[in-house]
């Protein structure tokens, strides 16, 4: 009786995995109106006051995950094992010490896993599963977004315990003897089904939002960046509904904005070959945060939406001339024949250095209105020398870290024109950080409601 329990339990968590993985998948377009007998449409429009009770950070995207026992070896299983006991999550503690034996234990690891796997704990575990249950009820009735997402969480409780059920229905150990208590089969045939056509009917209020807000745009950007997160969400909850990532990609197109970075102009009497703009827009391109907005890009278009021109004010050049520091050194050592002389040594050190400074003022300007929406200012310094060091007398008593610049020669300074082109690449990362952090960020970004 044990064995057929354990086949019709294994072949249940099967199907329910199945579930899990094909309920985001493709449906048939007509999906039914929870509590009516109609069909939803592309006539179907969804009402001005439903529209705010869509959330577009809460959705699978981001709580729509599968649950795992993530171990590669049968110490780490049971060390998470005992962990999870100890915080009293038995339902994990139990899974992972089953996992400990999966990998063919030492007897420390064994040990450990063994006290978790006791019936003590398997009632404990029991009795956190009603409690999952409790905090995640039973939704008979779809309302919004948010009855999804509760019987996604109930499914997903009900379905973590039920994996843990097979793993150790599947274990023979001859210190292992507990009784399982599956999950009952029905409650979980009738959530997965019921989460289904949930995840539909949030898909149709998301593609419908999208609509909504496509329709209402009137060429604002916000609004055409809420269109967008509404069909693509639309997506998380069935792939490929409707024609969702049509509509996505079209409203992600017109929602986008674009950045061109202009070249310096030079408002001072040199003449410097630098391409700061292209320094800054590779900056900001290889930024990790960059790659994660959804609606900016970074163009060479004269006819973006947004253009940032910079200005070289002022260059300097400073030469602080030559310096020489004197030391004097003094130590014994032992001459040919073994008698301790002192021995004295001079430590001349020579620096020669300049300094060159420049400000390059920045603004972001919106190509339409031609409003400066941003701006700023950065200054950099860059700081040239050359050392080098003359000893005379016994080397041997001057300090091995005060030798380092001995027997070298003074480097030739770097010519103005390469030292100003030093300092101003050096206001590059300033200037890309300041644009992404205060302006580039906040148009694309996605909107957060």
């Amino acid at each position: 009786m044990k064995r057929r329990n354990f086949v019709l339990g294994r072949r249940l968590t099967i199907l329910i995995l199945v579930l899990l993985m094909i309920i985001g998948t493709s449906f048939a377009q007509g999906v039914e109106v929870p509590g009516s007998n109609k069909e939803l449409n592309g006539n179907t429009s969804i009402s001005i006051d439903a529209v705010p009770e869509l959330s577009l950070t809460d959705n699978p995207a981001v709580w729509n995950q599968g649950y795992t026992i993530a171990c590669g070896k049968a110490n780490s299983c049971s060390k998470k094992a005992k962990r999870f006991a100890k915080k009293e999550r038995f339902i994990d503690a139990l899974g992972y010490a089953a996992k400990t034996f999966k990998y063919k234990p030492r007897k420390r690891a064994e040990k450990r896993a063994l006290q978790v796997l006791t019936n003590e704990n398997y009632a404990r575990a029991q009795k956190e599963f009603e409690k999952n249950l409790r905090d995640n009820p039973d939704i008979p009735e779809y309302i919004d977004w948010t009855s999804t997402k509760g019987m996604f969480y109930r499914m997903w409780f009900a379905n973590r315990f039920n994996v843990v059920n097979g793993m150790l229905q599947q274990m023979v150990h001859p210190k292992v003897k507990i009784t399982v208590n599956p999950v009952d089969h029905h409650m979980l045939g009738k959530l997965a089904g019921t989460l289904s056509s949930y995840r539909k009917y949030s898909a149709n209020d998301y593609y419908q939002g999208g609509v909504y807000f496509l329709k209402h745009a009137n060429g604002d950007k916000q609004q055409l960046k809420r269109a967008a997160m509404s069909f693509l969400i639309s997506d998380y909850y069935v792939t490929n509904f409707k024609d969702a990532k049509t509509q996505y990609e079209s409203a992600k197109e017109k929602a986008t904005s674009s950045v061109s970075i202009a070249p310096a102009k030079q408002n001072i009497s040199y003449s410097i070959s630098v391409s700061l703009d292209e320094e800054i827009s590779s900056i900001i391109l290889n930024m990790r945060g960059f790659k994660q907005l959804p609606f900016v890009e970074l163009s060479a278009n004269s006819q973006s939406d947004y253009i940032v021109r910079m200005v070289i004010d002022e260059i300097e050049h400073n030469a602080l001339g030559a310096s020489k520091n004197k030391e004097e050194f003094s130590g014994v050592i032992k001459d040919e024949n073994g008698n301790e002389i002192t021995k004295t040594a001079t430590l001349i050190t020579n620096e020669k250095a300049n300094i060159t400074r420049c400000k390059i003022t920045y603004n972001v300007i919106e190509r339409k209105s031609k409003k400066q929406l941003y701006g700023g200012v950065v200054r950099e310094e860059y700081r040239w020398s050359t050392i080098w060091s003359n000893y005379s007398g016994e080397l041997s008593v001057i300090p091995r870290k005060k030798r380092k610049y001995i027997d070298r020669k003074p480097d030739r300074s770097p010519t103005k024109k390469v030292l100003f082109q030093r300092v101003v690449s050096m206001c590059a990362p300033s200037i890309a950080h300041n644009l992404y952090n205060n302006f580039i960020r906040n148009i694309g970004a996605a909107p957060i409601n």
